[in-house]
């Protein structure tokens, strides 16, 4: 596991070259390069977390070179016999974003291509080419397809992004460059 200032690194993403298009097996098992861009694993994160007390932080900086971040209490995620469902605290919520984009995500189970666990009347991971915790698809996903050009002009909608930057009609100001979610226990 990869850490950086007591926060372990769960997943990391820099640039185009590790494709987030994976199936379930490998997002509960994990994927890449710790010290790089990677997916630590569902599982790994799940016997962490769950019944313990951990802080979600999630950072990430835009195509407009702005660095955010955001922090949620009570993070964990399930067994994968409940899907890996994504619990935070909502009302917990504090960062330097215009609104809390993850707010769709809580208690959702995780999407991959290959199983499709969203609300949605279509396979959410397909459309974002990358696994989440989906509902009606998403307004934070830091899995999504990479865009080739930071005005993502080919899919704005499902790129690479976090809407609350901007706001919930997000442009390309929510376009990520490269994002990092990291864990902490607190208890």
């Amino acid at each position: 596991m990869w850490c950086e200032d007591g926060w372990t690194v769960t997943h990391r993403r820099t640039g185009p070259e590790l494709s987030f298009h994976r199936t379930w097996a490998e997002y509960r098992d994990g994927f890449g390069d710790i010290s790089g861009d990677h997916w630590l694993g569902n599982e790994i994160v799940h016997l962490m977390t769950y019944n313990k007390t951990y802080k979600l932080r999630l950072e990430f900086e835009s195509y407009n070179n702005n660095s955010y971040w955001v922090e949620y209490d009570d993070f964990y995620l399930s067994p994968e016999s409940d899907n890996y469902t994504l619990y935070l605290n909502d009302t917990s919520f504090v960062g330097n974003v215009s609104e809390d984009s993850m707010i769709n995500h809580y208690d959702h189970q995780f999407t991959t291509h290959d199983r499709d666990n969203d609300r949605s009347g279509q396979n959410c991971a397909i459309l974002y080419q990358g696994g989440w915790w989906f509902y009606h698809c998403a307004d934070a996903v830091l899995t999504a397809w990479y865009p080739d050009d930071p005005t993502c002009t080919t899919f704005p909608a499902r790129c690479f992004k976090y809407a609350g930057i901007t706001g919930v009609n997000c442009d390309t100001g929510c376009l990520l460059k490269q994002g990092t979610m990291k864990i902490k226990a607190t208890g």
